[in-house]
């Protein structure tokens, strides 16, 4: 059985109240005045969004097909890639003996 993740819906309709014009309420916390035509366009702006996300799941709906998981952490190595990266790991390590035995440390810079 094939698990997915659902579409994450990035907004949140935003209640008349929210909309109301600051300070524009009674003492009973009802709404008194507010911008009508900011209200509208909010909802509009709202609407629009949810028509995107619907027409996104009708998609899904009409091919049949579903978002693919998203695969999170390590990429896991086949047993050829751990003896490349054994072999390059050798390499460096014996590199890195090698300068130090030359050179009696490993630092780059002068001892002062």
């Amino acid at each position: 059985m094939s698990r997915y993740r659902k579409p994450k819906l990035k907004f949140r309709l935003k209640t008349l109240n929210e909309r109301a014009v600051p300070g524009a309420q009674s003492p009973g916390g009802h709404v008194l005045a507010m911008d009508l035509n900011q209200a509208i366009r909010g909802l509009h702006e709202d609407l629009k969004k949810l028509n995107e996300v619907i027409a996104t799941l009708e998609q899904f709906q009409s091919t049949g097909t579903v978002p693919q998981p998203r695969h999170h952490g390590r990429k896991s190595m086949d047993a050829e890639e751990r003896k490349v990266v054994a072999e390059r790991m050798r390499t460096y390590w014996a590199n890195r003996r090698q300068k130090k035995g030359a050179s009696g440390c490993l630092s780059d810079t002068g001892s002062s």
